[in-house]
């Protein structure tokens, strides 16, 4: 789904292992890249300027979904060189770098400790902002 059903996305599906270590060491806070067998690149088209972001936002999670649902563990990698990556994946320059979205099998053996929820009071609100939740 996306608006105007415009599909301002492209995909490209890496699996090679080398690939995927020089991915993860241009993935500041995604070296775990490196270590994934498999990882989408998701790529946006630079001419949707109005859409591009959300539709693109909105494919990662219906990937990460999918993933998760399968058993796959993925997160999604939100600091990155974005032109090195361009470069190394062969990217037009009409397209843009979204995001790379890694995919395996997650280590149940040392699981993440949930976190907190922040209050609902915080993020919830009736009517007008700062009205709080019942």
């Amino acid at each position: 789904m996306s608006a105007r059903n415009l599909q301002p996305w492209s995909f490209i599906i890496v699996r090679d292992p080398g690939t995927l270590r020089d991915l993860g060491a241009l993935c500041t806070t995604g070296r775990y890249v490196a270590d994934a067998p498999a990882a989408v690149v998701l790529l946006k088209d630079t001419e949707n300027k109005r859409w591009a972001d959300i539709d693109c936002a909105q494919a990662v999670c219906n990937m990460a979904d999918a993933g998760w649902a399968m058993g796959l563990g993925t997160c999604f990698v939100g600091n990155f060189d974005s032109d090195a990556i361009a470069r190394r994946l062969g990217v037009p320059d009409r397209w843009a770098v979204f995001t790379v979205l890694p995919f395996g099998y997650p280590d149940l053996g040392n699981p993440p400790s949930a976190k907190p929820l922040k209050p609902r009071r915080e993020m919830v609100h009736f009517e007008r902002f700062g009205n709080p939740a019942p």
